[in-house]
């Protein structure tokens, strides 16, 4: 066998290449959530940024398009909840954490279990006031565009 004429033990043998695959699926798990996050993003900003314009088409077309694109946010929205869900990393220290690889110690780990309800009222305020920043500035420049 393979073992005997490298002189290295099968288990030896078998658990460097489980340690490689093992990088090579957090790495591509990794890249994974951090094209989810830019495409959400993305997203986020078409959202608000198209509503007034759509909102501003005779008929009912652009309500339409808009809910269009508000459905596709929520679906990719639902897609990073239940990656986080999964890995189990949902403050901010954690997703940064799981991002550069690493793993958080267990009173790490604690500390963000209790920082986490706080850290999602916080996070959707903040969502809901850059939001509304947007539209206010998008019906500023439509309205001056008119």
């Amino acid at each position: 066998t393979l073992s005997n004429i490298f002189n290295v033990s099968l288990d030896n043998f078998i658990k460097e290449d489980i340690k490689e695959m093992k990088e090579i699926v957090e790495k591509a798990t990794i890249k994974k959530f951090n094209v989810i996050s830019v495409v959400f993003l993305i997203e986020l900003i078409v959202v608000a940024v198209s509503a007034y314009p759509l909102f501003s088409i005779k008929g009912n077309i652009g309500i339409v398009i808009w809910l269009f694109l508000f459905a596709i946010t929520l679906y990719t929205a639902s897609k990073i909840e239940k990656f986080k869900k999964r890995y189990d990393i949902q403050t901010y220290k954690e997703i940064l954490a799981f991002i550069d690889g690493k793993q958080l110690t267990h009173d790490e780990t604690q500390q963000e279990i209790g920082k986490r309800n706080y850290q999602k009222i916080i996070f959707a305020f903040i969502a809901g006031v850059i939001a509304l920043i947007i539209c206010f500035v998008v019906i500023f420049i439509c309205s001056k565009i008119k």
